[in-house]
């Protein structure tokens, strides 16, 4: 009894560590590259605002997302998302339409399969808000230099021989300054006049002084210091994404989806195998969901179509999966009535 219970405890524990081990990635990207924030369940994930953002190990199929633009003229967005698995990654894009920005969802992968954006910033999903980091100045001895000169001149001219009345002689002293800091150069020059302290009678016994002293004294004091850190610094906390890749030649308009397939003759094939429009669409539609084509390749699919509302039909659903969504305007080559071509073009038009 007691080792069917120990196994009963030990199965529970595995498959409840299996299921634990169960997350999902969120990307979130800007098709017009407009930086945000990114808030997850109430907790903001991204300190610098980015255009790509991979938010890893989600433990819940359900999560509230909140889009918060750098630019502040830009209302923020709020969206709910689900996922009826988990291990996948769910994509959603930021648009900006008519109505304003939008964010739309764009479908999901497994994990195993997921592609990697060369421009995404990843980051592993945050439970309490990230620290806010405050730069500051990088410290460098020798980068503010201060160098104060202080020139002293004193002058005395005294002419006792010829002083002879009751007089005082004057004396003049001048000072310059002269300050460099950081590059501005400030100067001073103050002139002092005073008379001395005791008078000159004239008869008073001058034979033993000199006549005509002039004295100059000089004293110049140069200090250097630093002012301990340089203002001019590097924000080194602000990450730079890549260059975006473009997979189509040529091409560097908005995308749809992050990377189209290099190869679509399977779906071909298997639309070819059904003989009627209708199952033929039904296939397409299978196939090409939560997939990325480039659009060439769309047009090759519905090509496989014979009725052109049946092609439209495709052609509106295949949109939300093609990577160069600004040469979507070729599709209208598969029409013949100008109709159809004007619907597809007000249905693009709309999103």
């Amino acid at each position: 009894m007691k080792k069917i219970f120990t196994l009963n405890v030990l199965i529970f524990i595995i498959v409840l560590s299996t299921f634990s081990q169960k997350t999902c990635n969120l990307v979130l990207f800007a098709v017009e590259a407009t930086p945000f924030y990114a808030v997850v369940n109430g907790i903001k994930q991204n300190t610098e605002p980015q255009t790509n953002v991979k938010i890893t190990g989600l433990t819940n199929n359900a999560n509230s997302v909140k889009i918060i633009f750098k630019d502040s003229s830009i209302p923020d967005i709020n969206k709910n998302f689900y996922s009826e698995s988990m291990n996948v990654q769910m994509t959603a894009r930021i648009v900006n339409t008519k109505k304003g920005y939008k964010l739309r969802y764009f479908g999901e992968v497994p994990l195993e399969s997921a592609p990697v954006a060369a421009n995404e910033v990843k980051i592993v999903y945050q439970t309490t808000p990230p620290p806010t980091v405050v730069e500051k100045p990088r410290i460098n001895s020798n980068v503010v230099e201060e160098t104060i000169t202080t020139t002293t001149t004193s002058t005395t001219n005294t002419d006792l021989r010829t002083n002879t009345s009751n007089e005082t002689p004057n004396t003049t002293e001048s000072m310059n300054v002269d300050m460099n800091v950081g590059g501005i150069n400030m100067g001073m020059n103050i002139n002092i006049n005073t008379n001395e302290a005791e008078q000159i009678n004239s008869s008073a016994d001058i034979d033993n002084v000199n006549s005509n002293i002039t004295t100059t004294t000089t004293t110049t004091t140069t200090t250097t210091s630093s002012s301990g850190f340089n203002t001019n610094y590097s924000d080194n906390n602000i990450v730079e994404a890549e260059d975006p890749i473009y997979y189509v030649d040529g091409y560097s308009g908005n995308v749809g989806c992050e990377k189209p397939m290099n190869n679509v003759n399977s779906i071909i094939n298997a639309i070819n195998n059904e003989s009627f429009d209708d199952d033929k669409l039904m296939i397409a539609k299978q196939a090409i969901k939560n997939k990325c084509l480039k659009t060439d390749d769309v047009i090759k699919i519905i090509e496989l179509i014979t009725f052109e509302d049946t092609r439209l039909e495709l052609a509106k659903f295949a949109y939300n999966s093609t990577y160069d969504i600004d040469d979507y305007y070729k599709v209208n080559s598969v029409f013949k009535f100008s109709s159809n071509k004007e619907e597809l073009n007000e249905f693009i038009s709309n999103k």
